[in-house]
């Protein structure tokens, strides 16, 4: 126990022995004559007794038996003596800075908060310390009862900061605060050292059409010491935290855009070879010749199949039109008139016969024209020919 009564003053264990010899002596003194009270008023065996040793640091006990009766004391039973330590390390740390803290308070009924921290607003914030025993049912009654007191509470988690966790696979101390702590994120402090880790998932939907674009980036982690501790407004955070977790964000946010656009521009490129293939995405412009008929200008983006389809269909369309197919290849302008072709067929197929050679080819749909026998010297078929 830290705390004791002496006429009506408050004494903290650990501080008498620092203040001079002489006032540990009187305080011994004064445990002896049976003066020393324990500072819960509901106790029924309030005499105190103040130890003090080399194997033990300082701490006061109840002198006599204890029937269950005070919750000062059922706190002293479970509060561990790796827990009480790093409490005080704690204690000691904030006072440095210049904050007002008491040490093992009892703000709620049947309990008491291990340290209790006044900010630079005035505002109280609790302290707790926690381990891998803690239950979700006691857990969830410091939390609604500290949030029906309107005070701030920031947890640590006594345990091995260098343990890199699961989200979904770890004690349940550790996820309840990753969810349900103020600034959503975890303090691990060593047990009997001085090094700290502090966690804080990324919460950021990084799916695009339900794929994951990064999937290295769920969990940031923060290492430091509790000489690295500061206050923010009502969190207890390691300095330099706060602006390093959102850097964190914005690399996320960088990663997620870079791969998005990444398949977006694939998916571009993919759309555009294909409207290379398509005769129907062929750019087609209509126009009349100096005779009045219609002339179909077909421009494709070097692909003469694409060319030779789209003028395939529209010669089955409009039936007595010219066609002028031109590309970015080294073509010269053809103009072709529809009646040196002659169609039979159905479903699709379409039967062609040139009239300056009378070389014949059939196309079946969209697919490629596939020619029966090449003629080499015929100005119709050839340029198109693979």
């Amino acid at each position: 126990m830290e705390n004791a009564l002496w006429n009506g003053q408050k004494l903290i264990a650990t501080e008498v022995a620092k203040k001079s010899y002489e006032y540990e002596k009187s305080v011994r003194m004064a445990s002896a004559r049976g003066e020393l009270q324990c500072p819960d008023a509901e106790c029924r065996h309030r005499r105190l007794c103040y130890r003090n040793g080399e194997k033990v640091s300082a701490y006061f006990a109840h002198c006599e038996l204890e029937d269950g009766s005070c919750d000062y004391a059922a706190f002293d039973r479970e509060n561990t003596g790796i827990i009480r330590k790093t409490a005080q390390r704690l204690y000691h740390h904030f006072r440095e800075m210049g904050y007002a803290v008491c040490p093992e308070v009892k703000l709620l009924p049947h309990h008491y908060t291990h340290l209790v921290l006044e900010n630079c607003e005035g505002i109280k914030i609790a302290l707790e310390l926690g381990s891998k025993h803690m239950r979700a049912p006691e857990l969830d009654y410091f939390l609604k009862e500290y949030q029906a007191l309107h005070m701030p509470v920031q947890w640590f988690f006594v345990g091995n900061p260098n343990t890199i966790f699961q989200e979904k696979q770890t004690y349940f101390l550790k996820r309840s605060l990753l969810y349900e702590s103020e600034n959503q994120s975890l303090l691990v402090i060593e047990p009997d050292g001085e090094q700290i880790t502090q966690f804080k998932q990324d919460l950021s939907d990084y799916n695009f059409e339900e794929a994951l674009m990064v999937s290295d980036h769920d969990m940031f982690i923060m290492q430091g010491t509790i000489a690295d501790l500061i206050v923010e407004d009502t969190n207890i955070v390691l300095k330099g935290f706060t602006q390093h977790y959102e850097e964190y964000l914005n690399e996320g946010q960088q990663k997620y855009t870079a791969s998005v656009n990444k398949i977006l521009e694939q998916r571009q490129q993919l759309q555009k070879q294909n409207a290379q293939l398509n005769p129907r995405n062929a750019y087609i412009v209509s126009m009349a010749n100096t005779e009045g008929n219609i002339i179909h200008q077909i421009i494709t983006a070097d692909n003469p199949a694409a060319a030779f389809q789209a003028s395939m269909e529209i010669i089955k369309e409009t039936g007595n039109t010219f066609l002028d197919v031109q590309s970015r290849l080294e073509w010269k302008p053809r103009v072709y008139d529809c009646k040196s072709f002659s169609f039979s067929g159905k479903d699709g197929q379409i039967d062609l016969q040139c009239g300056l050679c009378g070389a014949l080819g059939s196309s079946i749909g969209k697919c490629k024209p596939a020619y029966k026998r090449r003629p080499e010297n015929c100005s119709m078929f050839a340029p198109w020919e693979v």
